[in-house]
């Protein structure tokens, strides 16, 4: 259940990033002229995944600290989604103890989990506060 529990705050802060992409381009439409076109679908980012997300989100944030701890956070997550369950399970189908230096030294399995909670409920509040300063400047016509 820890391990579902991990994935589920990676998902949500997935969910995250889309509303920012989204709020995103909805800010560049309408900030620009009228005459310029801007056809990037708001829901273009709906099946993408975390690293793409994070590539998307890159392109339209300024937070290159933010931007480098989800791509550590990714790293993590992948890891976590696509070797730890198939690593722990034993040929009866019951978790087991990871193989050494699969998580952390110093950490159990439970810990490590929790890490990973926490580290995506973290990012996914610094994304929060990113979007709450997608008031862009209307463009100014210098011309």
């Amino acid at each position: 259940m820890k391990v579902a529990d991990a994935l589920a705050g990676c998902q949500l802060l997935e969910q995250e990033l889309r509303l920012y992409i989204a709020a995103a381009h909805s800010a560049i439409r309408r900030n620009l002229p009228a005459h310029l076109p801007y056809r990037v679908p708001d829901k273009d980012c709906a099946g993408d995944s975390l690293g793409q997300l994070i590539s998307k989100f890159e392109k339209l944030s300024n937070d290159d600290e933010l931007i480098a701890a989800l791509k550590a956070f990714n790293k993590k997550r992948n890891k976590l989604a696509h070797r730890a369950i198939a690593s722990c399970i034993n040929p009866d189908g019951d978790l087991d103890t990871p193989p050494a230096g699969f998580i952390p030294d110093g950490m159990d399995m439970d810990e490590w989990l929790s890490e990973i909670r926490v580290d995506a409920n973290t990012l996914q509040n610094k994304v929060l506060s990113s979007g709450v300063a997608l008031e862009f400047d209307p463009i100014q016509s210098t011309g």
